[in-house]
């Protein structure tokens, strides 16, 4: 009422200019527009000049001359001391220097997991360059494709590894062959002679792209070397911490958990094997008596899906002081287990997007109403929030906007795509520098948390990998015999997320032909993760009275008979 009362105001002082849009006219009370810019923004200055000016890898060199003696990466049976680790880094960087590696050069990373991998990123960023993470388990199409997309001439390998990049004009360099950096000093490199600065990158993540191709965002030293400083202090680590490294290094959950980890002095216990199964994950954690983990909700539900004696006990006593749920959104069953279980260490709700530097926003829950949305939280320092409309209004509380992130942690932009940056960075209407425009759909909910209700656009969440299903379609139009398609998402038996893919072929194309050719020319176009889990032809589209395809009326999909196509998680 008193909106509606605010409005009737706006529009009687408007009356000498009657053609003013309704969405133009205020209808907040300035008592919630303080709340709005000002409440729930309270931390987006607080302490900012001390996290100003930071380098990320100055902040390991910083724990290493601290400590140097204490373990800082363990994986399988390779084991590194802060001081190995940095003097290690510290040759590899002196490597890349003379190879003529500057401020905002790119250099790519492609390895299996194991300590090395570590080394390598901190000897890209002390030698003033920019890494680019590229899975081992990528078509080698898509990675030539970032390769020649950033301008990347050198790429830090395994051995094995560098078949697939045979024909690509890159220099390789093997990563675990020590005689290549045996010459070069373990001495730290002097960053300001090497004119690297908080504005220069520190790297590139690829995300899916909806014109077909994956978009490069670029990440400053700035950005994310302040966001570590912030997580650190929001989490409490310290250096008798053990951690694990579970996000592939492709993921931007990846440089929050390394460096907090070794900003912390911390131990780094980097994921094996071991893990995927969910005996391995506790014995895992009890064997090296992890005391915090960052895990998709995808992967915590299989953890709590079926409670068993094991299952019980651990909980009762873990290890763990926090467990952190990042990367999608939470599942209403993890919280039923969660609060069944009752286990005496935190549990963190973390949201945020890559072009805002990993977390932009937290919550910690302890008991939650199962009639309400899972809250995502408020916002970390540093991070400014606006729900705004399509006008960049503000949006009154429970009112339902566009999440806008601002404040000094965002993203320089999207590499080569300067459109797409002007699109989804724009000025701030409310102060200074940019707003990032999420394209996630949320509301204020009464308690003063955000709550997240989907996207305004097409993108997709599957098992944590942020997916346009227009990236996928046109993957699979430009396959043999293919006439059309649609992409849609559809639920599990677990309630979980699968891309399913409707394909109609031209005609006199052998749907079985066509089928076996289309999964083949899928897998070496797209990652594994974007391949539909389960693909259906159709004779013919159904459509809507605007002659459109009626995604509603396509056939749903029982993944329990696709025994031989779907594997459930396990």
């Amino acid at each position: 009422a008193e909106h509606m009362m605010t409005l009737l105001e706006s529009m009687a002082q408007a009356t000498n200019a009657p053609q003013t849009p309704l969405s133009q006219l205020n209808m907040l009370l300035e008592s919630e527009r303080e709340f709005l810019l000002d409440e729930v923004n309270g931390l987006v200055n607080q302490g900012a000049a001390d996290y100003q000016g930071q380098l990320l890898h100055q902040l390991v060199e910083h724990a290493a001359k601290a400590r140097p003696n204490a373990p800082a990466v363990i994986f399988e049976q390779q084991r590194l001391s802060y001081g190995e680790l940095n003097a290690k880094a510290n040759q590899m960087a002196a490597k890349l220097v003379s190879m003529g590696v500057k401020p905002d050069s790119l250099v790519a990373i492609c390895t299996e997991r194991s300590a090395q991998m570590i080394v390598a990123i901190l000897a890209v960023l002390k030698a003033g360059g920019a890494y680019l993470p590229l899975d081992p388990a990528l078509p080698d199409a898509r990675r030539k494709f970032m390769i020649d997309d950033c301008g990347a001439t050198i790429m830090l390998c395994q051995k094995p590894l560098m078949s697939h990049f045979a024909g690509v004009a890159i220099s390789l360099l093997d990563i675990e062959d020590d005689a290549l950096y045996a010459d070069y000093s373990d001495a730290d490199l002097d960053s300001e002679l090497l004119g690297i600065k908080p504005h220069h990158l520190a790297y590139i993540i690829y995300t899916s792209g909806s014109t077909g191709q994956p978009k490069g965002v670029m990440i400053e030293h700035k950005a994310i070397a302040s966001h570590i400083c912030v997580w650190r202090e929001y989490l409490e680590l310290n250096h008798n911490d053990h951690i694990i490294q579970f996000a592939s290094i492709s993921f931007d959950g990846a440089p929050e958990s390394i460096f907090s980890t070794l900003y912390a002095g911390a131990a780094m216990y980097v994921r094996t094997q071991q893990v995927w199964s969910v005996e391995g994950f506790y014995r895992f954690c009890q064997d090296n008596q992890i005391t915090l983990a960052d895990l998709p909700p995808a992967y915590c539900l299989q953890l709590l899906h079926q409670p068993t004696a094991e299952v019980e006990a651990f909980w009762a006593n873990p290890p763990l002081r926090t467990l952190v749920l990042g990367g999608d959104a939470l599942n209403s069953e993890i919280l039923a287990q969660w609060q069944r279980l009752k286990p005496p260490c935190r549990l963190v709700n973390a949201y945020g997007p890559t072009e805002a530097t990993v977390t932009a926003t937290t919550v910690e829950l302890v008991e939650h109403n199962p009639e309400l949305p899972i809250p995502i939280g408020t916002a970390l320092k540093l991070r400014s929030l606006y729900v705004l409309d399509s006008e960049q209004q503000l949006m009154p509380k429970g009112a339902i906007g566009e999440l806008c992130i601002g404040g000094s942690c965002l993203a320089r932009g999207y590499l080569n795509c300067p459109e797409l940056t002007a699109e989804q960075f724009i000025d701030n209407p409310f102060g200074e520098g940019k707003l990032y425009r999420t394209g996630d759909r949320v509301r204020w909910m009464a308690n003063g948390q955000l709550a997240f209700l989907g996207r305004t656009d097409a993108q997709v969440k599957v098992r944590g990998f942020r997916i346009e299903p227009g990236e996928v379609q046109k993957a699979i139009s430009q396959c043999q015999g293919v006439a059309s398609n649609v992409v849609v998402v559809a639920k599990d038996s677990l309630g979980q997320n699968q891309l399913v893919a409707y394909v109609l072929f031209e005609s006199g194309f052998g749907a079985e032909l066509g089928m076996t050719t289309l999964k083949q020319q899928l897998s070496e176009a797209l990652p594994k993760q974007m391949i539909p889990a389960a693909i259906v032809e159709v004779d013919k589209w159904p459509l809507t009275m605007q002659g459109k395809i009626d995604k509603n009326a396509l056939a749903p999909v029982d993944f329990a008979a696709l025994a031989g196509d779907y594997v459930a998680p396990s």
